[in-house]
């Protein structure tokens, strides 16, 4: 099918991706900056643990689920994703090692980088800048209608644990 990947570079459909910066992780996951090696355009790829098969059925389900929601602005474009193996890891089930989901990138950064950026510089007597009522209200209005658009989705709404 032409989907491959290694622990330097990915392949989704025509798009030969090579890792070039971490971006965060989890207990599960970690999401990479790629590059694609052609056009240059660069994107997000969440590399999901699937090693054992409670992980492997939740890394395809949340795949499965990014490749039906129907788009919104206020959630991240599915752009496609891959199964593999990787080199070298551990497996305790027949399934692939790893789910790889291509997204877009989100040019500004997480909520959690934006936090960051508020905080004062070391050594500084500054403190933070918190975010006043008016943008409090518009984060909160961006993810309660992400989060709405997901709950409404037909045939099956996405429901959240």
């Amino acid at each position: 099918m032409g989907n491959t990947s290694s622990q330097e570079s990915v392949q989704i459909g025509t798009l030969l991706l090579k890792r070039k910066k971490l971006l965060g992780e989890g207990r599960f996951a970690q999401v990479w900056l790629v590059k694609d090696t052609t056009s240059k355009v660069r994107y997000a790829c969440k590399v999901l643990n699937a090693d054992d098969p409670e992980r492997q059925r939740m890394a395809r389900a949340e795949a499965e689920l990014m490749r039906t929601l129907s788009p919104h602005p206020h959630i991240i474009p599915y752009l496609g994703h891959v199964e593999d193996t990787l080199q070298g890891a551990r497996r305790s089930c027949g399934g692939p090692s790893v789910v790889c989901i291509l997204m877009e990138l989100a040019l500004h950064g997480t909520l959690a980088d934006d936090v960051a950026r508020r905080r004062a510089p070391p050594g500084s007597d500054q403190g933070m800048r918190p975010y006043t009522e008016q943008e409090s209200l518009r984060l909160l209005r961006h993810i309660a209608r992400g989060l709405a658009h997901m709950h409404g989705q037909r045939p099956h709404p996405v429901v959240l644990r």
